[in-house]
């Protein structure tokens, strides 16, 4: 047994004390776009259940041997953040001794994505363990998200206010259901059920995991959540056997493994995932997002219209057939599964503006028949002769569809986007 303190922070938008007896708040700090300060109190405050002091409350309602610090991001008024008050509060964490924090916050923004992402797996690796709400839309969220956070929902399973389910592996990234709806004190009676609410809960059950093995890691701390959960059969679960590969760091390929958790990717788990999560049949599936097919060989011309795109602002998720394409962020669709199932799994899992598709199999697998995409891409030697981009009649197909060489120059990237973005606006 741990006879230290285990510090918990909650990254929210502050802890009220008037509201329950916390005792003493080990920090109470507020992070803002310029600063890091202490935050006053205020004698006269109101008792207001802001949306961190009731994560507080659950927490205390469960753990009441936890050290609380309160470190606030969001603003009082709109009840938000950016991703570097984010990022700088995780990092104000690591620095300032707390072990585990608890996030019922996030962002389903696309754009914000890599820069949490890689702050995530930096203080992950430095022992800091991350419970985090996924976004109540049921859309993919950071951090929740990631393989080195413990993702927390209560949107699948019927559940009372003790236990929980554990989700080995989770192709979405969300590791436990439980219950949001937590009987909070006489005063305020239960808390409205959500995801934010359900963090805490498990945020609670880490708490006595590390009090009584405080060496633990994360994965160990997965392992032990299995252990403990209504759904737990005995069966073998892995938790350094990866769906996903957001864990990977710049130095390193999918096919690796990480040395300093070994972690690795099970390519067959990903397909397997994939597959159990896909509807069986789809008719005549229609995305009301652009889709847009990149028929090459190689990924260099999709990735430097994506980088294009999300200049301009926009939210883009690109697919491959290709496997390397996971090394540089991008959705991987393996052999034996439809584009059209996985551009409604795509369409189901992100909040994004387009979709672009580059089709390395095009040469043995015709794109044509699978699904309604809008603009077709062909890139090849065939084409070097042509001047720029060259578009087809659309009388002969239903999409556009553009030709252009293989040696893509700045300038060829440049007016091919232009061409593109005159199609939707």
């Amino acid at each position: 047994m741990y006879s230290g303190k285990i510090k918990i922070a909650i990254i929210d938008d502050g802890i009220n004390t008037k509201c329950f007896d916390f005792g003493e708040l080990e920090e109470d700090i507020e992070i803002t776009e310029h600063s890091i300060k202490k935050r006053k109190k205020i004698s006269d405050e109101p008792p207001f259940l802001s949306h961190g002091t009731i994560c507080g409350i659950i927490i205390k309602n469960n753990a009441s041997l936890a050290a609380l610090c309160s470190v606030k991001i969001l603003n009082s008024k709109k009840g938000k953040a950016s991703k570097e008050q984010l990022i700088r509060a995780l990092y104000w964490c690591l620095e300032n001794g707390v072990r585990i924090v608890n996030m019922s916050i996030g962002s389903i923004n696309i754009k914000d994505f890599d820069d949490i992402k890689n702050c995530v797996n930096y203080v992950a690796a430095k022992g800091l363990i991350i419970i985090a709400a996924v976004n109540n839309n049921g859309r993919y969220t950071v951090p929740a998200c990631l393989t080195n956070v413990i993702g927390v929902s209560c949107n699948q399973f019927n559940l009372k206010e003790e236990g929980y389910y554990f989700v080995g592996n989770s192709l979405m990234g969300i590791d436990v259901f439980t219950s949001g709806r937590h009987f909070l004190n006489s005063t305020f009676g239960y808390c409205n059920p959500s995801n934010s609410y359900a963090t805490p809960y498990i945020t609670a059950k880490i708490f006595w995991i590390l009090l009584r093995q405080y060496h633990f890691n994360l994965e160990d701390i997965k392992l032990e959540l299995y252990k403990n959960s209504l759904n737990f059969t005995g069966d073998y679960y892995d938790p350094y056997r990866c769906v996903n590969v957001d864990w990977l760091y710049s130095e390193m390929s999918i096919g690796s493994v990480d040395f300093i958790s070994d972690k690795y990717w099970d390519k067959e788990l990903y397909k397997s995932k994939l597959l159990s999560s896909l509807p069986k049949s789809i008719d005549n599936f229609q995305s009301d997002i652009p889709v847009i097919v990149f028929k090459d060989r190689n990924l260099e011309t999709m990735l430097k219209i994506a980088k294009k795109f999300t200049q301009k602002g926009y939210s883009t998720i690109c697919v491959s057939t290709n496997e390397e394409s996971l090394n540089v962020g991008c959705e991987f669709l393996p052999e034996g599964i439809l584009a059209e199932s996985f551009m409604f799994y795509i369409k189901n899992k992100y909040v994004n503006d387009l979709v672009l598709y580059n089709d390395h199999n095009y040469l043995t697998t015709p794109t044509e028949g699978e699904f309604n995409f809008d603009v077709e891409i062909l890139i090849g030697k065939n084409f070097d002769k042509l001047e720029g981009p060259v578009i087809t009649d659309l009388k002969i197909h239903k999409y556009y569809s553009f030709k252009v060489g293989s040696s893509v120059s700045r300038r060829a990237i440049t007016e091919l986007y232009k061409k593109i973005i005159k199609i939707f606006i």
